[in-house]
Order: structure tokens, then sequence, then C-alpha cells
């Protein structure tokens, strides 16, 4: 069985791809680090820029690490590094 996760993109990410991802997971439940996989996979030009150590995540306005879970219903966002004055 696969779910459909809604995924928020913030800043660069969403510049080049909208600012909202449909992702297809297996299951009811992945890890923050298996979605950006998922999301480097079906969408090769985020491959590089999701897969990076200085992109974040957040769930439920919560930052978290790649081992945090995932379920459906919830709402992952990726947020890039900012820089400014």
């Amino acid at each position: 069985m696969s779910v459909s996760v809604t995924v928020d993109l913030c800043g660069r990410l969403a510049d080049a791809h909208g600012p909202v991802l449909d992702v297809e997971i297996e299951g009811e439940v992945c890890t923050v680090g298996d979605l950006r996989r998922r999301i480097a996979q079906e969408w090769p030009g985020l491959a590089d820029a999701i897969l990076g150590p200085r992109v974040r995540a957040c769930l439920a306005e919560t930052m978290v690490d790649d081992a945090a879970p995932v379920r459906a219903g919830d709402r992952p966002a990726f947020f890039p590094p900012v820089s400014g004055g």
C-alpha cells in the first residue's frame, strides 16, 4: 500500500519546482531521509539540493533530523540555508 504525502518546499527549492510536491510513499510511514531520497528520485533537478546536509526538514513546526518518521497526513517542509544581511 502506498500513500501520498504533501511536501512544502521553501526558498530556492520552491523557486525551481513550485512550493508543493505530492510524493507517494510505500506503506503508511517512512523517514524524512526516505522522503528526501524519494524526492531526489522523482524530481532529479532537486536531487543535489534536497540531499544536501544544509537543507533542513520540519514536521509540525519542529525541526527534525532524517530519522524522524513521516506518516500519512503529515505535511513535512524542507528549508534551504538562508543568508542575508
